[in-house]
């Protein structure tokens, strides 16, 4: 399983982290499946009592089996919850909340078997609505969301 780490520290920066390999490095007889955040907004995030942080990026995803089941879990200690479209090139797209600190997952397809080649098959958006910020108490949330692919 390769996992994608997106941070969002205080609100203020997004970056990318990819550990493992790619698919088409790990063992063929095994079913495999990889993820490359291909492109993704830059902060700054910061709220000011108004409206809602959006955060979009783009990922490539390649399973070898064709199917892949993709977890968003955020860090057990952040305090608040968001919400995760997920939209993919084969048509796949669902929406789903995830509870603070709890994990979300989506079922998708996709015509690479080992290496987009640089081409983004999915979009992942990640939205933190009005009500959870005005709910939180006020200071500095580091955010880190983990993101793991696995073939289905």
């Amino acid at each position: 399983m390769l996992r994608s780490t997106v941070m969002c520290t205080g609100l203020l920066g997004l970056a990318a982290v990819i550990h493992g390999a790619p698919a088409a490095a790990q063992t063929v007889s095994q079913p495999a499946a990889s993820i490359h955040l291909t492109q993704s907004r830059a902060g700054p995030y910061r709220w000011f009592g108004a409206g809602e942080i959006h955060v979009r990026t783009t990922a490539c995803i390649a399973s070898t089996t064709g199917r892949y089941r993709l977890t968003l879990r955020p860090a057990p200690t952040d305090a608040l919850g968001f919400e995760v479209e997920f939209v993919t090139d084969e048509g796949d797209a669902a929406e789903r909340r995830a509870p603070a600190g709890q994990p979300v997952q989506f079922e998708g397809r996709t015509r690479f078997r080992d290496d987009c080649r640089g081409v983004s098959n999915a979009t992942i958006s990640i939205r933190f609505p009005k009500d959870t910020l005005s709910a939180a108490l006020a200071g500095e949330y580091a955010k880190r969301i983990e993101f793991s692919v696995e073939p289905a």
